[in-house]
């Protein structure tokens, strides 16, 4: 279509003056054929270039062959073909090559100043996203600017879509439901670039996408994944623009707008990760201190009605048989509450950030009696210790691994039969240190081994095993992560387990 559908005012004054001019050269010239030769081409030619500017290459080349018709009618009319027909023929054609290259020239120029303008125009969205989509921008931000994309790329709507919890998609605006249920192929569009962006591999499947259905309003729109470092976030979708399809220019500038709001959104997240994770870090450091304080506060009374006990026992005054009794086993109870209370003060130190392991050169086999040294009396005969002689030194906090394999051994001795032996061994080789507490008892059932290091946290065979904390094991899991090492669990044939750990040797 050359002309537009409704001509400017400019257009409309350079159709009336080539008519003007027309009738004045045909009336009032000397010579018939002079309007050409003369100064009227050259107005003409001006014509051409100002329809040109003003409406583009096809407006002017069509101007340029109308005042070539309005020309060759008017020399017929007169005649001047009969008298001067060659070089008439030349002058013609000479205006009519001028006149379009003239109008082809000018409509290549004012295409390329629209190109600029428009250039300029996305160059501003762009500089004004990079300074609205920062961190802790307001809600509204986003929305405007979107607004912005859509007014710049005329279009009827621009969307964005979000990836939920589940990675399924979800209009940001109320109002998106009820609109793109009426464009199932928007909706078709959409959910496939987002599926072939997170299903690929690099930048190649997360490039935007434009739907097929030209001429439907809606059908014909661009996907464009708001691709990110930890896969896409979603999808910023924009309607098709009212003269038809996207180019490839366009295109690439959505992929950069979409870029731009992707690294907010990450950046988003990562900022309310790290609140998060702050305010988790600041509640657990709270917890610590108040339980290491309680603990703290609990062990002063408690160490004085030991010693007061003790000294009861010791010194003599008591001398019925059923008092001492008493008093040895409320000693004993007293003794338990103490551990109790030292693990309490040991999670709660390890869980903070100021606990480091005092690492230094040891040999593996001092273990077994420091180890031993803390068992009970009445069960020190069922641990047995297996370390091969010949065992090279390794590096690691030799009092915090006594208490880590203490808490083993507690724990197997607490959940065997009375008189199932335990066994705790030592072994090494170029890269690793071993050690293991294996024990005879009804083991760890497969679905318990993911919380069984939590805290509080006990196996369904509890039973067995005398009121505790639960926090044995999540005390030895702590100190050998601080090792820089790992613990796991073994199953033992015919039954029990064998709780195991490494830590690297240097």
């Amino acid at each position: 279509m050359l002309w537009p559908a409704r001509p400017d005012r400019l257009l409309i004054f350079g159709l009336i003056g080539v008519t003007v001019l027309v009738l004045l050269s045909t009336f009032f010239a000397p010579h018939p054929a002079s309007f050409i030769r003369d100064r009227y081409a050259i107005l003409g030619v001006l014509l051409v270039s100002v329809v040109a500017s003003w409406r583009g290459t096809k407006a002017g080349v069509a101007f340029a062959l109308s005042v070539f018709l309005l020309f060759v009618v008017v020399a017929v009319a007169k005649g001047d073909f009969a008298r001067d027909s060659l070089d008439l023929f030349v002058d013609l054609f000479l205006f009519l090559g001028v006149a379009l290259a003239q109008g082809v020239q000018t409509g290549h120029l004012r295409q390329r100043e629209m190109a600029a303008a428009e250039n300029q125009r996305r160059m501003s969205l762009l500089s004004r996203l990079s300074e609205r989509l920062v961190p802790a921008a307001s809600s509204s931000a986003l929305h405007e600017c979107l607004a912005e994309l859509r007014d710049l790329m005329k279009a009827s709507r621009a969307s964005l879509f979000l990836a939920d919890d589940g990675g399924e998609l979800v209009a940001q605006a109320p109002d998106e439901a009820q609109w793109f249920a009426e464009r199932p192929e928007a909706t078709a569009l959409v959910s496939r670039v987002f599926a072939r962006c997170a299903n690929g591999s690099g930048a190649g499947p997360c490039r935007p996408q434009q739907g097929n259905a030209a001429g439907r309003e809606g059908g014909g729109g661009a996907a464009v994944p708001l691709a990110a470092s930890g896969g896409p976030l979603g999808i910023l979708y924009v309607s098709e623009p009212k003269r038809g399809r996207y180019g490839a220019v366009e295109l690439d500038f959505l992929g950069i707008a979409a870029e731009m709001i992707a690294t907010y959104l990450e950046g988003e997240q990562l900022q309310t990760a790290m609140s998060a994770a702050a305010a988790a870090e600041a509640a657990s450091r709270l917890k610590s201190n108040l339980v290491s304080s309680v603990s703290h506060g609990l062990k002063t009374p408690l160490a004085a009605a030991a010693a007061t006990i003790t000294g009861l026992l010791e010194g003599g005054v008591v001398g019925d048989e059923s008092t001492r009794r008493e008093l040895s086993s409320a000693s004993e109870d007293l003794h338990v509450l103490d551990e109790r209370i030292g693990d309490l003060m040991d999670i709660s130190r390890l869980e903070g950030t100021g606990w480091q392991p005092n690492l230094d050169w040891n040999d593996p086999a001092d273990i077994c009696s420091s180890v031993l040294s803390r068992v009970p009396a009445a069960s020190r005969s069922r641990v047995e210790c297996c370390f091969p002689a010949g065992l090279p030194i390794a590096r690691f906090d030799l009092v915090q691994m006594t208490h880590a394999l203490y808490h083993l051994v507690e724990n197997a001795l607490a959940y065997s039969p009375p008189d199932a032996p335990i066994v705790l061994s030592a072994s090494s080789d170029a890269r690793l240190v071993r050690f293991s507490v294996e024990d005879s008892g009804s083991g760890v059932q497969e679905e318990e081994r993911e919380f069984i290091f939590e805290k509080f946290r006990r196996g369904s065979s509890g039973t067995l095993a005398h009121d505790g904390t639960g926090l044995g094991l999540t005390i030895a899991s702590e100190i050998v992560r601080y090792h820089g090492g790992r613990i796991y669990i073994e199953d033992v044939c015919p039954h029990g387990s064998r709780f195991v750990i490494e830590l690297p040797r240097e």
